[in-house]
């Protein structure tokens, strides 16, 4: 038998999640229970938030304490990859492995929000942290302090920054009469991600409620739910009422086809 250098675990063990006081029971009854297969789940509960619903009032300021905890995780798993998550969010399956796999040489990979292209979701995402992740991760903190850039908060902030990388490669390849119809619609490189990130997309079967709908969903619609679903972030919906009928009906659905 020989000896050598321990190898970095290649696969995601820790799983981060910030929450409010109003979403305590999800921890409690989805999240924490599903994800103890497999991970190492560290919470922050804000205690003085009880931001209920996307956007209210109070929303930005949970958002930026959020994205706090991030850069707090990037500190923690400097050289490995961690997961970040809302608390409204199950495990369906085995996903360690998926997880892995699916990384490769990236540095981030989100679960696609809605229909479309660049619909970037920062309710659960995995993340490498290398020092391009934590310059990212820093700007997105810094947008937040601008009202005027941060919009809807921290997923808002990421789409403006990633998505910027890819019009940055859209520009090299245009004409001047292309980058002018860019620039009018509004998608000028200035000011574009200089991080050289490597990001995409988790599989479908990592879902959430508008991944292939981008509807609000209210209790007693349908939802479609990908085959061999191993996640969902109850999103797209209202209240803390409606993300639980959204995580009992998901959880239904898959129980069924198991049957």
């Amino acid at each position: 038998m020989g000896t050598g250098v321990a190898r970095a675990p290649a696969q995601p063990v820790r799983l981060y999640c910030f929450y409010t006081v109003a979403y305590q029971e999800l921890i409690d009854r989805w999240l924490g229970p599903s994800a103890a297969y497999e991970y190492e789940l560290i919470t922050r509960c804000d205690p003085d938030a009880h931001v209920v619903e996307y956007k209210q009032e109070g929303w930005l300021s949970v958002t930026r304490r959020k994205v706090d905890f991030i850069l707090e995780a990037l500190g923690d798993n400097a050289g490995h990859s961690f997961l970040f998550s809302d608390p409204d969010v199950q495990f369906l399956g085995p996903t360690r492995a998926r997880l892995a796999r699916a990384l490769g040489r990236r540095d981030l990979l989100f679960v696609k929000d809605s229909p479309g292209a660049h619909r970037i979701g920062t309710g659960f995402f995995l993340c490498r942290s290398n020092p391009k992740t934590l310059e990212f991760w820093r700007a997105v903190r810094e947008m937040m302090e601008q009202d005027e850039l941060c919009g809807d908060g921290d997923q808002d902030c990421v789409r403006k920054l990633l998505v910027g990388s890819l019009i940055e490669k859209i520009h090299r390849r245009l004409d001047h009469a292309g980058r002018s119809q860019l620039a009018a619609a509004g998608l000028s490189r200035r000011g574009v991600n200089p991080y050289g990130l490597r990001w995409g997309y988790l599989p479908v079967t990592f879902f959430g409620g508008g991944t292939l709908t981008g509807r609000r969903w209210e209790p007693g619609m349908t939802l479609p739910v990908p085959d061999r679903v191993v996640l969902h972030h109850a999103n797209w919906t209202g209240n803390f009422a409606n993300k639980a009928a959204q995580l009992r009906y998901v959880k239904e659905v898959v129980d069924i086809r198991a049957q």
